[in-house]
């Protein structure tokens, strides 16, 4: 009666093996990061641009000395060089742009978009040897508010875009 419970849990165990083994191509997979994503691994160096904010932005306060002063305290932080050689083109630049509007049907508010735009050297193979310096990644946020609490509404953007920009280089350099 043992050796036919031990022939039977074999045969079991050899089955689920089987199964298993034949199941693996079907088994799904760590999903791959998109391409843009991808572009961003392993940066340890970067210039920044920081376009002159829109008028309403800067009248709430918003400044280029500002936005620069935070940017390099968070990726200084999270062990990312800030470079200031302009002719170094193998630094990927993140540029920063702004604009914004008002509408009179909303007495007082404020509408705005912040980009994040990566750009690094890459080469395009049917093109030829030249390089190109091109946005591999781009980012947007933005947001609505009155002109007293704009200020704080656009920080907040600028924040969340250098922190996703940060978290996703550091998930990007860590994936396989």
């Amino acid at each position: 009666m043992n050796s036919l419970r031990g022939w039977l849990l074999g045969c079991l165990i050899v089955i689920s093996c089987v199964l298993v083994v034949a199941a693996a191509p079907i088994l799904p997979r760590a999903p791959r990061m998109p391409d843009d994503q991808r572009t961003l691994a392993r940066i340890d160096r970067v210039r920044l641009q920081i376009a002159q904010p829109s008028p309403h932005l800067r009248q709430a306060g918003i400044s280029v000395s500002r936005i620069e002063t935070e940017w390099r305290r968070k990726l200084t932080n999270a062990g990312i060089t800030v470079v200031d050689d302009a002719n170094d083109l193998d630094v990927p630049t993140l540029v920063v742009e702004s604009n914004s509007t008002g509408d009179a049907d909303v007495p007082d508010g404020i509408g705005f978009t912040v980009y994040l735009k990566v750009f690094q050297r890459v080469q395009v193979p049917r093109l030829g040897e030249e390089p190109f310096f091109v946005p591999t990644f781009v980012m947007v946020g933005g947001g609505m508010d009155n002109q007293a609490d704009l200020a704080a509404t656009a920080q907040s953007q600028y924040d969340l875009l250098i922190d996703a920009f940060i978290a996703l280089s550091q998930r990007a350099t860590a994936a396989p």
